[in-house]
């Protein structure tokens, strides 16, 4: 059994799982909040965040640079995604509250978020076959989902999901062609 293929599916299943039971916990109807503000509402929900950060992050770093970068001999994407990961770290590490913290919550968040879409990116050029053109749905999947939370920012909460699902789901297709 190679952990390193499994990994990325284990962290995709607790993942959804989790995300998904503290937004439900935590979302208040009517509020625009995000993933972040929803995880820093309490101790309990920012140990919660920070869990579901920190245990799938690392699974999926796991995956991404042991399994994933070594098979696509790509130091690009090993680069990429180690950045994407270290702002994941750090997003548990300055939750989102005000001032200055906020403004460090904010850098990390978007350097998780573009890591992921170039990531996405990487695999629709690399991937080949039924693998790419899946990949290449993926990436218009997560692209829609950035465009309708510019439009809709009531509902940023569902896109924010969505697109991070689809990158957990990205990273899954392209464990799998390489397998």
């Amino acid at each position: 059994m190679d952990l390193t293929f499994y990994s990325v599916f284990l962290g995709t299943v607790l993942s959804i799982i989790s995300l998904t039971w503290l937004a439900r916990r935590e979302h208040e109807a009517g509020f625009a909040g995000t993933l972040s503000a929803l995880g820093g509402k309490h101790d309990k929900a920012l140990q919660q965040f920070r869990a579901i950060l920190w245990v799938c992050g690392t699974l999926f770093t796991i995956s991404v640079l042991f399994f994933i970068a070594p098979r696509l001999d790509s130091a690009f994407m090993f680069s990429v995604w180690l950045v994407t990961y270290i702002c994941e770290v750090l997003l548990g590490v300055f939750p989102d509250h005000k001032g200055w913290q906020r403004l460090w919550h904010n850098i990390f968040a978007y350097g998780m978020a573009l890591g992921f879409l170039v990531t996405a990116i990487f695999f629709c050029l690399r991937l080949s076959g039924g693998y790419q053109i899946a990949s290449w749905a993926i990436l218009a999947g997560m692209l829609v989902s950035v465009f309708t939370t510019v439009i809709d920012r009531k509902r940023f909460l569902y896109y924010e999901l969505s697109y991070i699902y689809l990158s957990h789901i990205g990273i899954c297709i392209a464990a799998l062609s390489l397998r």
